[in-house]
């Protein structure tokens, strides 16, 4: 597997926040969500959010459901 490290920018963070407010999220969950979408990243594997939601064509998953 490759990690990639995303760092934190004004562009991120600006998508993090949009994210969280019109998805109703956390900020935080709207940064890791707006991370995995700027890296392309399709799926995320998280027990936090609503397992099935797309947010920014990032399908959440909860890998304990499945």
């Amino acid at each position: 597997a490759v990690w990639e490290l995303v760092p934190g920018d004004g562009g991120r963070m600006g998508w993090g926040i949009n994210t969280a407010i019109i998805d109703d999220l956390s900020f935080w969950d709207g940064m890791i969500l707006a991370a995995a979408a700027q890296t392309n990243c399709t799926i995320l594997l998280t027990e936090d959010l609503n397992s099935g939601q797309i947010v920014n064509g990032v399908e959440i998953v909860n890998p304990f459901l499945r």
